[in-house]
């Protein structure tokens, strides 16, 4: 962790290579043990981008329960880019994340989703949903063969960067809430997400052009950005929403710890409730998922497993 806290550089264009430089023989040491957390594809729509990854944890041969809690994992990409099976040599990315939570006794799920040009906002938020709807009405799916199932009643939903905009877009967006809030879902978990927008800029993503095409103009963006839909959300919505825990990277750029104080301020004064928030400390934006497995800088999502332990 060292080496990511002595990049000099914050904002996410100058700092993807060079962190997954640092990770990517990290996970090859561990390949061995990534590959080994049994997993299965179905797809759950009618495209190669309606594909979702189950992995298993393994059998506690000391307990009677096996039922498991699970754990939807969406990924980041700006809206443009990302995948459940990253090409190689970064090909352990998000393998690394599933099998770290597997370990901690969820079964984790990551789901693919649609991206820009083909799906503008609220399309790839309706894929996630569309995924966790699957899963629900296929619970055969979540069984392993070797005595783990999983626990359709305890859900939990954790998404970067882009993908905790598509989580809370399908907690707040009118169109998408009703369906949500049929689902038992026990915690989101919300990693350095654009939450916000506003003319002197506090979106910073690689490419503030992909924002304004994602949501379909600056209006449309402050609308339906996190903190804009949070404004419109009804008093019924308010009520359905599940606890939420917010994760930050200490070295994120300095726009993203702008939103993310901004949306937990509406979310608390919304909720009336206090919403924790875990500085992931030598952290930057693009670390938090990779250095899951490797044992370093894993600290937050220890957190994390914690946090969503207690509210099975």
């Amino acid at each position: 962790m060292d080496q990511v806290r002595r990049l000099t550089a914050r904002e996410i264009p100058q700092i993807i290579f060079p962190t997954y430089e640092i990770f990517i023989p990290l996970l090859e040491k561990i390949r061995p043990q990534i590959l080994q957390i049994l997993k299965r594809t179905f797809s759950y729509g009618p495209t190669e981008r309606h594909q979702l990854d189950v992995y298993f944890p393994q059998k506690n041969p000391e307990s009677e329960h096996n039922k498991k809690p699970i754990l939807f994992f969406v990924y980041g990409g700006g809206f443009v880019t990302g995948a459940k099976s990253m090409p190689p040599p970064a090909d352990l990315v998000y393998g690394n994340v599933a099998a770290y939570f597997a370990q901690k006794g969820f079964i984790t799920i990551i789901p693919d989703y649609r991206l820009l040009p083909e799906a503008r906002f609220p399309v790839p938020a309706r894929d996630v949903l569309d995924a966790i709807s699957f899963v629900r009405e296929n619970p055969e799916i979540l069984r392993s063969g070797n005595g783990v199932e999983g626990d359709v009643d305890s859900v939990f939903l954790m998404g970067h960067s882009a993908g905790a905009a598509n989580v809370t877009t399908i907690f707040l967006h009118p169109d998408l809430s009703p369906s949500i809030s049929k689902v038992n879902i026990k915690g989101a978990v919300l990693m350095s997400g654009p939450y916000d927008y506003n003319a002197e800029g506090a979106i910073n993503t690689a490419s503030p052009e992909v924002v304004q095409n994602f949501y379909g103009g600056l209006e449309s963006i402050k609308k339906n950005c996190p903190c804009g839909l949070l404004k419109d959300i009804s008093e019924e919505s308010v009520h359905s929403l599940p606890p939420m825990l917010l994760v930050e990277g200490e070295h994120e750029p300095d726009s993203f710890k702008v939103m993310g104080k901004s949306f937990q301020r509406a979310l608390e004064a919304l909720t009336k409730q206090t919403v924790p928030k875990c500085i992931a400390q030598k952290h930057n934006h693009i670390s938090l998922s990779l250095a899951l497995g490797t044992g370093q800088g894993e600290e937050w999502a220890q957190q994390a497993v914690e946090w969503m332990t207690s509210k099975v």
